[in-house]
């Protein structure tokens, strides 16, 4: 929340000015944030033009987004506009922001999914915490992993905990760090890898918002 005393500017616009530029940092989003969130939620009347008029798009936004993604029905694309106004695309303005002051940024996507409710959740919101943690075995496991660890769960767990102990370190994630014009990004899935501008859709309809 912006308030005058704690946090005057939001992140981004700060780091753009250079007040963490001596920090290493680590920015990342999950690919399906916002399913958490609209999961069993009635979206059959959702508009995604007026969603991304409450984001602040432009209306031709939707026609790019369509674009982008062919065949996306109403109820997906207004859960992606969400996804890409509170989490996507924040982040990537905070990568992006602390590269242009001069710092050292890495940018991760968690694309994994996963199989609880068919698969209705995909890479949702939290997916990450047991694995960031290794806590596979709690009830916030059981809602966003099922009854069972899926395969491919530890594997994924290992990898993303050994990134976050040597970026804590020695300031290397080991993944190369994040230069706008490659835009390079740990991509967190089976297996691991690294991606050119994974977002490069969503990042051009949103140019200059952030």
């Amino acid at each position: 929340m912006l308030d005058d005393d704690s946090l005057p500017r939001r992140p981004w616009q700060a780091l753009r000015d250079g007040v963490a530029a001596d920090v290493d940092t680590v920015f990342g989003f999950n690919r399906d944030e916002y399913t958490l969130f609209t999961l069993g939620r009635d979206l059959s009347r959702k508009d995604p033009a007026r969603t991304a008029a409450a984001v602040g798009l432009d209306a031709s936004a939707v026609d790019d987004y369509r674009a982008a993604h062919p065949g996306i029905g109403d109820a997906d694309l207004h859960t992606l506009l969400l996804t890409d106004s509170v989490f996507r695309m924040p982040a990537l303005w905070c990568a992006e922001a602390q590269a242009e002051a001069g710092g050292r940024s890495h940018l991760y996507e968690l694309t994994w999914e996963s199989p609880a409710m068919d698969g209705a959740l995909g890479a949702c919101h939290a997916l990450d915490l047991p694995l960031t943690f290794g806590n596979l075995d709690t009830p916030l496991t059981t809602m966003v992993f099922g009854e069972s660890v899926p395969d491919g769960a530890e594997y994924l767990s290992e990898r993303i905990r050994t990134a976050w102990l040597s970026f804590a370190r020695t300031g290397d994630p080991g993944w190369p760090a994040y230069d706008p014009a490659e835009a390079l990004t740990r991509i967190w899935d089976v297996p691991v890898s690294v991606a050119t501008d994974p977002v490069a859709a969503s990042r051009r309809i949103w140019a200059g918002r952030g």
